[in-house]
């Protein structure tokens, strides 16, 4: 449940798209369970991004130029490592004790490209998005809207 809070997820969940690499990305082990204690560094300005983390329990402080802000749950970070390489652009510590759900970038490009190749579709789009962002990109992005956008017109499109 804590995945369909994204977009891309929650869509995918409720569309008519063929539901296998959803189940793949169970069952060839892309998502793991990371348990933190408080003050622990989740990561920092530019390490290469291993995958999305999406927060379960607790809540995690990310420190992007100079300001902090709270990721609690449902919320997540680092979606642009599902997508394309990805260095992290701040750093995340967790606030109090965690539980994340972590999605592995490599293993879900490799199962949503065999599983749901219309995946594409939403990756160019992410991309434009960061691109258009540029050094405003960071690892906490909920523009919320232009996410829904590009997973509507993936899993939703306008019918003619």
């Amino acid at each position: 449940p804590v995945l369909t809070q994204h977009p891309f997820f929650g869509m995918y969940s409720v569309s008519d798209a063929d539901p296998r690499a959803m189940y793949n990305l169970l069952r060839k082990n892309a998502l793991s369970d990371l348990l933190l204690e408080d003050g622990y560094e989740v990561f920092s300005e530019n390490e290469v991004a291993e995958g999305m983390l999406f927060v379960a329990v607790g809540c995690l402080r990310y420190h992007f130029k100079y300001k902090w802000t709270d990721v609690r749950k449902s919320q997540w970070l680092s979606e642009a490592s599902l997508w394309f390489r990805w260095e992290h652009a701040g750093q995340a510590v967790a606030a109090s004790a965690c539980e994340l759900v972590v999605l592995d970038g490599t293993r879900f490009r490799q199962i949503m490209y065999a599983d749901l190749p219309e995946s594409h579709k939403y990756a160019r789009a992410f991309c434009q998005y960061a691109k258009r962002k540029g050094s405003r990109m960071s690892d906490a992005l909920p523009d919320i809207d232009a996410l829904n956008v590009m997973a509507e017109d993936l899993f939703c499109p306008a019918k003619a």
